[in-house]
């Protein structure tokens, strides 16, 4: 969907492509705000999008559904958090080994 003009809110039922593992929507001219069902796609691996038109919803909540997903928004964090939807735990906990990670390979470095 990149770069194809595309004006107007994303609908709700975007949320019903449940075997959809990528989408771009960046380069357009879309509006509202990322749709909540955007959570119910399991098997997102992929999600491109210009938080200036498309903010996350206004409780600050983010659509990604797993941990795996890869997320690129410009002007913005990686993913809004808390998160919502299947797998949301897993991307805290995903954040949280990372940075442990990070101070281990510090640790060893230092010493």
């Amino acid at each position: 969907m990149s770069a194809n003009h595309l004006q107007g809110p994303i609908p709700s039922t975007i949320g019903n492509l449940l075997k959809l593992t990528a989408l771009n929507m960046s380069a357009n001219l879309l509006a509202g705000t990322l749709p909540a069902t955007l959570g119910s796609l399991s098997k997102l691996t992929l999600l491109d999008y210009d938080k200036k038109s498309l903010p996350c919803p206004n409780d600050g909540n983010c659509v990604v559904p797993q941990s795996s997903a890869t997320v690129f928004c410009k002007s913005c964090p990686a993913f809004c958090a808390p998160c919502y939807g299947k797998g949301a735990s897993g991307v805290q906990s995903s954040i949280f080994k990372m940075l442990a990670a990070l101070v281990v390979v510090i640790l060893v470095v230092w010493v």
